[in-house]
Order: C-alpha cells, then structure tokens, then sequence
C-alpha cells in the first residue's frame, strides 16, 4: 500500500471515531477525498513525496599555470640593482700638448722619410772648434761629444728628407713641433737640470719660423756649493729643399768661456748646414 493510500484509511477511520454530522456517506467520501488531497499538496512542497530531490551542482575548473622556477642553481639569486657615477676627467694643457706631439711623432716617423748622411759637413764645422770633439753617426744622426777642461756636452745633427713622406702639415707646425720636441729632450739629458733651472727661456717662433726656421735657446747657472756651473742648451731646425735640419745640443761646465766656446760651435754647424 502506498503512502496517499495509508493516507486516506486514516483519514477515514479519524473521521468516523468523530460525532457524526454527516448522514450520507456520499457526503463523507467527498469530505474525507477533499481533506486527503490537501494533505497531499502540503506533504510535497515540504519535500516528503516523491522521494529525495538531488540537486545538480556545475563546477568550472580553472587551472593556473605556475612558472618553475630553475632549480639547478640551488637558490635563486636576486639580481642587485646598482648606480654608476661617471666621472669625466679633463685634461690640463699640457697633457693635451703632449698627446698632439705624440700622435705627430708616431705619424712623422711612420712615413716615408729618409735620413741624409751629412757626415762630412759636420766634420767640417767642428773641427776648428778649441773643445775636444768626437763624432760618430748613429740611427741617420751625427752626434758629437765634446768635452773641455772643466766641462762636456753633447751635440746631435740630422738632415731627414720629406719628399715621399706624404706629410700634409704646414711648415710653421711642422717646425715648432719638431724643435719643442727636440728641446725638452735635449734639456731632460742634462743630468740634475730640469727646465725650472733656466733663468731665461726664450723661444723666436714667430719671427724664425716665417723664414722657414726654429730656434729656441736656454741659459741656467747652478751652484752646488763649492762651484758655479753654467749651462747652455739649444734646438734649431730649418727646411730648405723638403728637407727638414735639426741641430740640438747642451753643454755643461764650471769654466764660462767654455760655454761660450760651445755657443759658437753651434753656430759654426748653423751656418754650414744652411748653405
């Protein structure tokens, strides 16, 4: 027997336990129908007919993709975020002269030049000189040692042809370049002078090199407690013919007429080479 058949024979038996009001049985069925169907309705939205209502549940499944991470390493390591500070050095006067002179000296002796002997022009020039003298040639120079009773020096003398060299500077370059250079190498092989020694440092650039000449000359005098040392040092250069003459040289002695000697030795080797 089903549940709304169990139903209606209580219903029934309830009501015929009850006074009765109703005489025609007719009028009891309708009735005890009328209360069951009720009963039923009331029954079934409470969730007691028909048995249990499953509910339908929808899930969307997302997935996330996580990156791995190397592990080959052991740790990961951070990377360090740093600052640079750039520091721009600029550069005195003179170190900006010395990189010009270099870049010129590596270029002019790179080229095509050639060294001409002049051996015997030199010889010629020195040996009417009163100081002892000594020549010998070295590298295309002619370098002369003298030396006097109280003092010594040194003279060297070249004549560099320029024809092939395919050199583009201009001759007043060219020149104070070469004698600057030459100067302050003749003055740094004096041994204990230095350029602050000089009491006179004077340099005819302007006028000299319009001629198509340089000369710049020094004279120092130094004690070293028990004498007076006297000093001269000299650069000259010309170009005559595409080609480039420099005479340099320094002497040192305690006798000041010898540095006079050598003055006019130098001059003896000006004025030979010239013609």
């Amino acid at each position: 027997m089903d549940d709304a058949a169990k139903l209606n024979q209580r219903t029934g038996s309830l009501l015929r336990a009850c006074p009765i009001y109703f005489k025609e049985e007719k009028m009891i069925k309708a009735f005890v129908a009328a209360i069951a169907a009720i009963l039923i309705v009331s029954m079934s939205s409470c969730g007691y007919i028909g048995g249990e209502q499953t509910p339908t549940e929808t899930t969307t499944t997302t997935e996330l993709t996580i990156p791995t991470m190397p592990t080959d390493q052991g740790s990961l390591t951070m990377p360090v975020m740093t600052s640079e500070t750039v520091t721009t050095t600029t550069k005195s006067e003179a170190e900006l002269k010395k990189e010009a002179m270099d870049t010129f000296l590596a270029e002019f002796y790179s080229s095509k030049i050639s060294f001409v002997n002049i051996g015997k022009i030199v010889s010629e020039a020195v040996k009417t000189s009163p100081l002892d003298h000594k020549e010998e040639s070295k590298s295309g120079q002619q370098i002369v040692t003298v030396k006097g009773k109280s003092g010594s020096g040194n003279i060297d003398v070249m004549r560099i042809d320029l024809t092939k060299s395919g050199l583009d500077y201009e001759v007043e370059y060219l020149l104070t370049t070469m004698g600057d250079h030459y100067f302050d190498k003749t003055i740094n092989a004096v041994k204990g002078i230095s350029k602050k020694d000089f009491s006179t440092n004077y340099k005819m650039t302007s006028k000299v090199v319009s001629k198509g000449k340089y000369q710049q000359y020094a004279f120092a005098q130094k004690t070293d407690g028990t004498a007076n040392q006297f000093i001269y040092v000299e650069s000259y250069a010309v170009i005559a013919d595409n080609k480039l003459t420099v005479v340099t040289g320094h002497f040192v002695s305690t006798d000041i007429s010898e540095r006079q000697s050598f003055c006019k030795l130098l001059e003896g080797l000006r004025g030979k080479l010239s013609t």
